[in-house]
């Protein structure tokens, strides 16, 4: 593994690409592990997710625990790896940012958007949306399975807008 002084591949770019999702991790308060592959969108430094109030992950946000997030496509011999680690917390509603998570996903005609997807940008009783702050991370990539990490350990340090 080689460290690298900034990340090798364009981490917004990355971020900002269409379809992937992110797998979000933490712990229940007995220590069990929580994961789940979510739809969201990165803006404004921050890991934006709608889903439902009572899911483990929104709970895990709302004790204030630390979740971690990792986007990546692995398509060897090719790796490109975003990982952080931060709080999350449970965020005032907004239906632009909900609509820009599900456009990432859908497209952009919300005509042609399944009708769940289009009552879920109002605000929905049982939904929230969340969002975690990276305060640490690492972007990582792995040409011809030699891999190259940038490490961070503040936001300001961060390869991201």
């Amino acid at each position: 593994m080689e460290e690298v002084d900034e990340a090798s591949f364009d981490v917004d770019a990355f971020l900002d690409e269409t379809g992937r999702c992110a797998q979000v991790a933490s712990v229940s308060p007995t220590l069990a592990p929580l994961l789940g592959s979510l739809w969201y969108l990165f803006e404004d430094g921050r890991f934006w997710f709608s889903s439902e109030e009572s899911s483990a992950l929104v709970r895990a946000a709302k004790r204030g625990v630390e979740l971690a997030v990792i986007v990546d496509d692995f398509n060897p011999p090719s790796i490109r790896q975003v990982r952080v680690r931060g709080h999350g917390r449970v965020e005032s509603h907004d239906p632009d940012v909900v609509h820009g998570i599900y456009e990432r996903y859908l497209g952009l005609v919300i005509e042609d958007w399944p009708p769940f997807f289009v009552g879920r940008t109002g605000l929905v009783d049982g939904w929230t949306l969340w969002s975690i702050s990276p305060e640490s991370g690492m972007a990582v990539t792995s040409p011809s399975f030699a891999e190259k990490v940038y490490r961070w350990s503040t936001p300001d340090s961060a390869p991201y807008r």
